[in-house]
């Protein structure tokens, strides 16, 4: 379980957090994360969709929070907000 979330969640804080110096200095600043269907409620509960076939509780849990921490920063890095 640590191995999965110190890659798919930790690893994103990490990194965000080493680039706000570079990125507040960029006229178009963007910060993008990768996550999956299978982080998805709505996806793994549609049985018209593969995400659904499969129980990988550890990396969809992954997933979903390394969607819900990119929102989060979203919010926090934006300006205005």
């Amino acid at each position: 379980m640590s191995a999965v979330l110190d890659m798919n969640v930790v690893g994103i804080a990490r990194v965000t957090h080493a680039f706000p110096p570079l990125l507040r200095r960029s006229p178009h600043p963007v910060i993008v994360n990768v996550s999956s269907g299978m982080g998805s409620f709505g996806m793994t509960h549609d049985r018209e969709r593969v995400e659904s076939q499969y129980a990988l509780p550890l990396f969809s849990a992954s997933k979903a929070a390394a969607t819900m921490l990119t929102t989060q920063y979203a919010r926090e890095l934006t300006p205005g907000n």
